[in-house]
């Protein structure tokens, strides 16, 4: 598990499909909305990556809105961790409409 990682580095290697990164620990890093969405723009695209874990952030409804998106593409992650992130009621649904598109086990 990769968690001694930028989130610049992160996003490069999700970008460029790194068959290396296959799980991603990113907790309590105070990640924000707009870092949610550059995560979920590269995850849109991945292939190898199975397990996000994102808790203790402040990804909030709007990063959730766009890891959503990225649900609906990415047919490789099977495991999203956003605890903590105050995704309210609003990200919850976003996210929720997009496992009806494709099954995350464990969100």
């Amino acid at each position: 598990m990769t968690n001694n990682i930028t989130l610049d580095r992160a996003i490069y290697r999700l970008c460029h499909n790194d068959g290396t990164l296959t799980e991603l620990t990113l907790c309590g890093l105070r990640l924000n909305a707009a870092d949610g969405t550059l995560l979920a723009r590269a995850l849109a695209t991945n292939s190898t990556l199975t397990t996000l874990s994102l808790w203790n952030n402040k990804v909030r409804a709007e990063g959730a809105a766009q890891m959503a998106e990225a649900l609906a593409t990415n047919s490789t992650l099977s495991f999203l961790d956003l605890r903590d992130n105050n995704v309210k009621d609003e990200g919850a649904a976003w996210l929720a409409a997009a496992l009806a598109i494709n099954s995350v086990p464990w969100l």
